[in-house]
């Protein structure tokens, strides 16, 4: 039989060099991402034609049925939604939650409301990034983190 050429990587592994094709990629996508959700299977698609595209000059946007595949596989998947608190949930929460259970919870929450914050950037706030003063208490904001 016909032996495929190899090469090794740096951690010493032998790998096989293939001829990329549609029907490989098929078959990749049948073994390896069987069980990822439609959106990350996307993802790696998108990653796929980037690689093959830059690194063997091959257009997988030609390969007239992967696209079908991947559809096919995401049919009937419904993206979960995260749960949004209205402003009156806010309020509610903020002027009838005692302080002596949520007391940290509702300061969390008034910085990064007010800050504008997404969850990473609240995240990496310390205690050092708040000043206390006698009539006003200053949050800083870096301007990148």
């Amino acid at each position: 039989g016909t032996r495929l050429p190899t090469t090794k990587s740096k951690g010493g592994a032998v790998r096989r060099k293939f001829k990329v094709s549609e029907a490989v990629l098929l078959v990749y996508s049948e073994h390896k991402i069987n069980n990822i959700k439609p959106m990350t299977l996307w993802s790696v698609y998108s990653m796929f034609k980037s690689i093959l595209n830059a690194n063997e000059n091959v257009n997988i946007i030609k390969f007239t049925k992967l696209i079908p595949y991947l559809k096919r596989k995401s049919v009937g998947y419904r993206p979960k939604k995260s749960r949004i608190l209205t402003k009156e949930e806010i309020e509610r929460f903020l002027q009838e939650a005692p302080d002596d259970r949520f007391l940290i919870e509702r300061v969390i929450l008034i910085i990064g409301v007010c800050g504008a914050l997404r969850r990473d950037e609240l995240l990496k706030k310390t205690i050092d990034d708040i000043e206390v003063k006698k009539t006003v208490n200053t949050v800083l904001y870096p301007s990148s983190y």
